[in-house]
């Protein structure tokens, strides 16, 4: 799992540059079924974040996919902000695990 945290940097937002490489085939000549299942996911996750949200989860094989689409997408503009918001999205770290006290029981109760 990876966690891309969500900033704006000017008018830009992360999450709008993750619906646009989403939306857009870029040079292909269209999508194919499996490629747009992988781009609804990603539509999806962006859509079912709370207002507020600070950081996207998502599963390794879908954030592979989003890395794809952001490196191959072709931009209109060379603006720093633009710049930053990518590299943000793919230096996408692992969220860190979540440490349960010793002594007590995981809600789990394990």
């Amino acid at each position: 799992m990876k966690a891309i945290h969500l900033r704006t940097d000017g008018e830009l937002k992360t999450l709008d540059v993750i619906q646009v490489v989403a939306r857009q085939p870029g040079t292909e000549r269209g999508i194919d079924y499996e490629n747009m299942r992988k781009r609804v996911r990603l539509l999806d996750a962006v859509s079912a974040l709370p207002a507020g949200a600070q950081i996207l989860l998502l599963e390794d094989a879908d954030y592979a996919f989003l890395a794809t689409l952001v490196k191959s997408f072709t931009y209109a503009t060379a603006a720093p902000e633009l710049f930053a918001i990518i590299n943000s999205i793919l230096e996408a770290k692992s969220p860190p695990a979540v440490m349960v006290p010793s002594g007590k029981k995981h809600a789990s109760g394990a």
